[in-house]
């Protein structure tokens, strides 16, 4: 089984003990662990969304390095009662991602789109399936000869069509539009550097799409492409996270560095915290400023999550460190995500997932959950910017931009993969 990842109840929102003593942040956690129940345990959560009364968080339960056996994991929390509901999805989609994962889940206003990685026979590939009305439909066949050896790692909404990206081990980074089951394949229109490059991040920004991952960042209107990579500071790794402002993009990717694509020029971004020195893998903005999470670490822990906010002033904007904040779940870990939750879960609040506890013997981690709430600079709550890549790419009920960074996978073995 290739699967990779280098480097998801209703709480009063508060400042975690774990956090250090010192000013008021613009952020407060709550660890949202328990929820998950014996869903992701073991297990990682790699992707997740929202519409308007329902979170679907999937990724990979069990995990066995030792032969790369995987199976995939999938959970709904409903939210519409105020009290949520946690429902164990995984019996429904286990023979779709079978010996693999779900990697990205999208939800367009009306339908689900899951994507990620099985295989049958013990030959990877691709799997698409989407879920409607309590239907599910298996839409893989178009997808697996392209993919086999790798998977679909990406996928995102235009308000007409789906995108969705991925590898194989044949034809590398593959690229494909999906409108109804109408397959257009894309991916001679896109450049890529680098000799094992995927797609990582897709979103739409009103009139063109940015395209993104290991080896790949760009811009794609219509059949056109123009390449922004060289440009970067990516060199080596790619980009796995970004948001849209109304006007620019906002990246995050290797390294923890950050960039600006404004029209198709690249422009430094904000230099992160220290701890960020491995990859960010979300990236979300908020009134005031932007969200980002991901993955560090050292030489002695070398899993470590982190976050941190950013005012997002050009040449004298502030950066809080918010890793303290972090849940002692994710400790070990990383953070692969975040997903904007329903009106009912609370007051424009968060999910940070990813896992805690990573075991690099035997390759079992513990899925981890975290709420976020962002306070305004008098202490309330702020709401979010309507708007956005998730406007369009994601037109849901919840009406606020959120920008998604899919997990950071990688079409080789899952160790092989980690940053």
């Amino acid at each position: 089984m290739g699967i990779v990842i280098v480097v998801g109840a209703s709480v009063t929102s508060i400042a975690l003990a774990r956090s250090p003593a010192g000013p008021s942040r613009p952020v407060s956690m709550t660890n949202e662990t328990a929820l998950l129940g014996s869903v992701f345990h073991p297990g990682i959560i790699l992707s997740g969304d929202s519409n308007a009364t329902t979170t679907l968080l999937g990724g990979i339960g069990v995990y066995a390095k030792q032969t790369d056996f995987s199976l995939p994991v999938l959970a709904a929390i409903d939210w519409s009662s105020g009290t949520p509901t946690l429902t164990n999805l995984t019996p429904e989609i286990s023979d779709y991602f079978w010996n693999g994962g779900i990697y990205s889940i999208v939800w367009n206003g009306s339908a689900w789109l899951l994507t990620g990685q099985a295989a049958w026979g013990g030959v990877n590939s691709g799997a698409v399936v989407s879920w409607q009305g309590g239907h599910w439909v298996n839409l893989t066949a178009p997808f697996r000869a392209a993919t086999i050896g790798g998977g679909i790692w990406a996928a995102a909404w235009n308000g007409t069509a789906w995108l969705l990206g991925g590898n194989g081990t044949a034809d590398g980074p593959v690229l494909f539009s999906l409108t109804g089951r109408s397959v257009t394949n894309l991916s001679r229109a896109v450049t890529w550097h680098g000799t094992r490059s995927w797609y990582q991040f897709l979103a739409w920004g009103g009139h063109d799409w940015l395209i993104a991952g290991e080896g790949i960042l760009g811009v794609l209107r219509g059949s056109t492409f123009t390449d922004v990579f060289p440009a970067s500071p990516y060199a080596g790794s790619g980009v796995y996270a970004g948001s849209w402002t109304g006007k620019a993009w906002l990246v995050g990717g290797g390294a923890g560095r950050s960039g600006w694509i404004e029209g198709t020029t690249f422009v430094p971004g904000p230099t992160l915290p220290s701890e960020f020195n491995q990859a960010i893998l979300w990236v979300h903005a908020v009134p005031g400023g932007w969200l980002f999470a991901g993955k560090g670490g050292t030489a002695a822990t070398p899993f470590e999550p982190v976050a941190a906010f950013w005012t997002g002033a050009p040449g004298n904007g502030s950066m809080t460190d918010l890793t303290g904040l972090l849940p002692t779940a994710f400790e070990g870990g990383e953070v692969y995500g975040g997903v904007m939750l329903p009106p009912s879960a609370g007051p424009l609040r968060y999910a940070l997932y990813g896992e805690g506890g990573y075991n690099s013997t035997t390759g079992h981690g513990v899925g981890a959950l975290a709420g976020v709430t962002v306070e305004s600079s008098a202490g309330g709550t702020v709401r979010i910017a309507e708007g956005g890549p998730i406007a369009a790419q994601h037109t849901n009920a919840l009406v606020w931009a959120i920008s998604v960074g899919s997990p950071f996978v990688q079409g080789l073995g899952r160790e092989e993969g980690r940053a």
